[in-house]
């Protein structure tokens, strides 16, 4: 090695001794930081070629080496896409079903394929859908592969239902039809009021009138044709706002009746139906309150025991309310004109012994309208009509034994139509009406489960007062009127069931 070394004597070490030291120790700069610690005087100095063909060779020696340790990297590290197709046993696509793979659930699309993608291993594969057996095996993955699996169906044997109806029949009454109060109240009704005569129209054979009417037309006959009952009492206006509303009050209802045909000897002649309304009792137990409001009407209804566990009440009472609202709204225009209507229900029962009880019940409903036309003269033109029922009744049941029991009732019963019209100090007044005064008496023998005696009697007293009117003049007076008429007709009734 020479004494001095000159830029290119250093240079030739470095070719000379530095080159042999790299081939000797060449396995020390096989990555690119010792190359590049190597070859760094390179860049200090001229460059010979012996130096660059150096330079390349070990640079191109050690690039080879690192591409080859990535591509052997990414080579073991891959992800694979496995497709697996689900069908039956006749090669029917199975649509949505349930692939487990992996800790991964998906599900099979429309056509039974479905497709994850997974690295290189083996993997445990569950596949499930209704109405087959499931499968479980284990799915190899090495490169891209489509996986066919094929379901078992599942036959499921269903046993024998046998279904069986049975109708108990207690009496060979035909063309009868009862609706409770809790089916009255699921059906929809007109301005929120529960109305028993609006809801049985919509059984067959029956049909109302219009829109706007009360009038109930029974296979083909007429409104007058039916016999409306109140807890046996007959009811001879059953209507309110001139056949928009019923008198019945839909709190105080407990059920209706209807019959289309053949109808019992004790309802009397009627040829088309008979309408039985009954009104239920109060609660024995605890006092209870309920109640309604509606667009026309509201309802309040009170019920509770007299002597708890024998005796009881209820009260129930409804009236309308527009000429209130019209009279506070305008009262200035409406004055003393209005109409309105109210209904009144009450009923007690008392329970003697296990075999006798009593009922009294009581029914007052009225409708009013009135008209006043006031002159600047003082001559005011007035017209006003009153009409309603009024029911009052007292029954005695009795069990005189398992097999025979009898009932007897007090019933008082009126209707009246009032009317007036005025002109300055001149009236006329119109009034009519009807009243009965009825006793009756019903046994029923039970003989058989299937055969029933039944019979009574009753004594009706009717009053009719077909007023021609009366005319008064100042403090003056004069009547004019047909004078009252009177019936007495009895009914003994049979009935074999």
């Amino acid at each position: 090695m020479p004494d001095e070394l000159t830029v290119e004597n250093q240079y030739w070490f470095f070719n000379v001794e530095n080159e042999g030291m790299y081939q000797q120790n060449r396995s020390a700069f096989d990555t690119p930081g010792d190359l590049l610690f190597y070859f760094l005087p390179i860049c200090m100095g001229k460059l010979t070629m012996m130096n660059v063909a150096g330079i390349y060779k070990c640079a191109f020696r050690s690039v080879g080496i690192i591409l080859l340790t990535l591509w052997c990297s990414l080579g073991f590290s891959q992800d694979h896409i496995l497709t697996i197709r689900v069908s039956d046993e006749s090669a029917q696509p199975v649509p949505n079903a349930s692939i487990s793979i992996s800790q991964k659930r998906i599900t099979a699309d429309s056509s039974g394929v479905a497709s994850l993608v997974l690295p290189q291993g083996t993997y445990k594969l569950t596949v499930s859908s209704v109405g087959h057996y499931p499968f479980t095996g284990n799915a190899v993955v090495d490169n891209n592969s489509t996986v066919n699996i094929s379901l078992r169906v599942r036959e499921s044997l269903l046993g024998s239902v046998t279904v069986t109806g049975g109708r108990n029949v207690y009496r060979n009454q035909m063309s009868s039809q009862s609706i409770d109060i809790s089916r009255l109240k699921k059906i929809p009704v007109i301005l929120g009021e529960i109305d028993p005569l609006k809801t049985i129209t919509l059984l067959p054979g029956i049909k109302n009138g219009g829109e706007a009417s009360a009038g109930i037309y029974v296979r083909g006959g007429g409104p007058d044709q039916n016999l409306v009952l109140l807890d046996g009492i007959p009811v001879y206006n059953p209507n309110h706002l001139l056949g928009f509303f019923s008198v019945f009050n839909g709190e105080a209802i407990k059920n209706v009746e209807v019959i289309k045909g053949g109808i019992p000897a004790e309802y009397g002649g009627r040829l088309s139906s008979v309408i039985s309304v009954d009104t239920r009792d109060g609660s024995k137990d605890s006092l209870k309150a309920s109640g309604g409001i509606g667009l026309i009407s509201s309802r309040l209804a009170a019920e509770g025991p007299i002597v708890k566990g024998k005796s009881s009440f209820i009260v129930s009472g409804r009236r309308t309310y527009i000429d209130q609202v019209g009279k506070l709204v305008a009262k200035s225009r409406i004055g003393s004109n209005g109409y309105f209507f109210y209904d009144v229900n009450a009923k007690v029962d008392y329970v003697i012994n296990k075999n006798n009880q009593l009922f009294a019940s009581f029914y007052n409903g009225r409708d009013e309208f009135s008209y006043v036309d006031n002159d600047d003269d003082g001559r005011d033109r007035i017209f006003n009509a009153e009409w309603g029922n009024t029911i009052a009744a007292l029954t005695w049941k009795q069990q005189i034994s398992k097999k025979l029991k009898q009932e007897i009732s007090v019933v008082y019963n009126q209707f009246s139509l009032d009317s007036k019209f005025g002109y300055s100090t001149l009236g006329f007044i119109f009034t009519s009406g009807l009243r009965d005064y009825q006793l009756k008496n019903d046994w029923t023998y039970s003989a058989r489960k299937w055969l029933k005696w039944k019979w009574g009697w009753q004594y009706t007293w009717h009053r009719f007062k077909p007023g021609a009117g009366s005319v008064t003049a100042g403090i003056q007076e004069f009547k004019s009127q047909i004078n009252d008429q009177y019936a007495r007709p009895n009914v003994l009734a049979a009935v074999k069931a």
